[in-house]
């Protein structure tokens, strides 16, 4: 499901009742190994020094599935569903704290994993 497709469902109230209606259902994979990209360097000032979180190519997400709905006065309701699990199992190990940044133009930390419903 792309942004603009969850956009429109949600902020455009296309939601369903949550009376006698099943609940637009709206399943997220969420990466579980990333890596750290320095993705702009201020020479003078690293303070402003601009990094991304990128995920890893090891493949492993964790899927869950939220549901949304809205009641007869238009308030949208949200409930997260259950978790499916992993994929595959993830490759990295470290924590977040134990990686090192990048110090060199588009250079890239290590992999470290973030903590999801499926391994929290």
């Amino acid at each position: 499901m792309s942004p603009l497709s969850l956009w429109l469902d949600l902020c455009n109230n296309n939601l369903p009742p949550c009376k006698n209606s099943p609940p637009f259902v709206v399943t997220l994979e969420t990466p579980i190994c990333w890596k750290i990209l320095l993705d702009y360097q201020d020479l003078q000032d690293s303070t402003n020094n601009i990094y991304l979180n990128i995920p890893c190519d090891d493949d492993a997400y964790c899927e869950v599935e939220h549901k949304y709905c809205k009641d007869k006065y238009g308030v949208k309701h949200h409930t997260t569903g259950s978790y499916m699990g992993y994929n595959f199992d993830p490759e990295c190990t470290l924590e977040s704290h134990e990686i090192t940044r990048p110090v060199v133009l588009h250079g890239e930390s290590e992999c470290f994993k973030i903590y999801t419903p499926c391994n929290d």
